[in-house]
């Protein structure tokens, strides 16, 4: 009987190891996880190469397109999308107004998240950001002529050094805002 309640007592310790050791090893997958969603969420620090898998030729995939936008910056802002396929553009409707988010940061998201739309899809040729209280529009011709060859763009590391790294600089990305973005 002794025999007996300390191999009953050694399998429960060891059980209790095992679940502590389970609970921690989970946890600190969660928060890499966590870690992973927050620096997807601005542009300042999203990895590219997490979205080039959303590459099409065409834009009339809306769940290829819901999948690409759910991996961009404001993902986490809730939308609904339109496609007008006739007029090659994307509508973007925001559920919340633009002034309850910081511009500056919001303005990188914009650039950024259209910009990539248009590397990564081919005929997408309009976006339209339409928030609650203003809606800002960019098209596919004036970043082409900033940017000239788009496809180049494809490359994770270019996408980098082209865009991601400039828009970093406050006054580059506010000037390209301007360039690129109309507000209605």
């Amino acid at each position: 009987m002794k025999n007996r309640n300390r191999i009953i007592i050694a399998l429960f310790v060891i059980g209790l190891l095992c679940f502590g050791g389970f609970q921690f090893y989970y946890r600190s997958l969660n928060k890499q996880a966590e870690k992973n969603v927050t620096a997807t969420m601005s542009y300042e620090t999203h990895d590219f190469s997490t979205v080039t898998k959303y590459n099409s030729k065409y834009m009339g995939d809306a769940s290829n397109i819901m999948n690409l936008l759910s991996s961009l910056p404001l993902m986490d802002v809730s939308r609904k999308i339109a496609l007008d396929s006739d007029n090659f553009k994307l509508t973007i409707n925001y559920q919340t107004t633009y002034t309850t988010i910081s511009a500056s940061e919001q303005r990188g998201n914009l650039l950024y998240t259209g910009i990539a739309s248009f590397v990564l899809i081919d005929n997408l040729k309009e976006i339209s950001y339409h928030f609650e209280d203003v809606t800002f529009n960019i098209k596919r011709d004036k970043v082409v002529d900033y940017y000239k060859d788009l496809a180049t763009l494809k490359d994770p590391a270019k996408f980098k050094t082209v865009v991601q790294t400039p828009l970093k600089n406050k006054t580059i990305m506010s000037d390209l805002f301007k360039k690129f973005i109309i507000a209605e």
